[in-house]
């Protein structure tokens, strides 16, 4: 979480996927965002079948929207522009609070970091 926030990031697979996805998107984002959005439902299905075991799949999952609606940024307002294809106020409240919310606090600490990193992420956007 750490390296997403400061931008220490580069050089990781994750980084490099997510500049792939943007710079498809740049090109050719309603077919993308529509091939990425089904494999994003398959991932937050898995997930609800077995969240202990598949919570790997939520958390790439979350990436890869905010890959996809990420339009630009900057490090004080965090993502300033988001594609108009993903709705990322209805991920936050689908996705992401029920991790913050979550009462015990030591479970899934990777999704509550993936949380965090999305609501930081978008920060300017949400309400």
């Amino acid at each position: 979480l750490r390296r997403d926030l400061e931008g220490s990031d580069i050089g990781t697979r994750r980084y490099s996927a997510t500049n792939l996805i943007r710079g498809l998107c740049r090109y050719f984002e309603a077919p993308i965002t529509a091939i990425f959005t089904s494999y994003i439902v398959s991932m937050l299905q898995e997930y609800q079948q077995d969240p202990e075991k598949n919570w790997k799949s939520k958390d790439t999952a979350l990436y890869l929207i905010a890959a996809l609606a990420a339009r630009s940024k900057t490090s004080k307002h965090g993502i300033t522009q988001t594609s108009e294809l993903v709705n990322i106020v209805d991920v936050y409240n689908a996705q992401c609070l029920i991790e913050l919310q979550a009462p015990d606090i030591s479970k899934q600490l990777v999704l509550r970091s993936a949380a965090i990193r999305y609501l930081t992420t978008f920060r300017s956007m949400l309400p």
